[in-house]
């Protein structure tokens, strides 16, 4: 399912990072919050990144294979 799909709600964000390679699109999103796991932090911005996933799908008529955070804080990448 898509969030906000036959709704009003309106989304406004920016991708931090949007690449294609040979086998497909990556979303990777920068954070600096100050969190204790990777997990809390992927709780927290697991609706971002299928937001941004579905809207780029949208608008670029294609999957996106891979959705990421990078934490700064932890040092680490964050696969959804």
């Amino acid at each position: 399912t898509v969030p906000y799909r036959d709704t009003d709600g309106v989304m406004i964000g920016t991708m931090d990072l949007l690449f294609h390679e040979p086998d497909g699109w990556v979303i990777l999103d920068y954070k600096t919050d100050h969190a204790s796991s990777a997990g809390k932090l992927l709780q927290k911005y697991r609706m971002q990144l299928l937001l941004y996933r579905a809207a780029a799908e949208q608008i670029l008529g294609e999957p996106v294979k891979a959705l990421y955070l990078y934490s700064f804080v932890l040092g680490q990448e964050i696969s959804l």
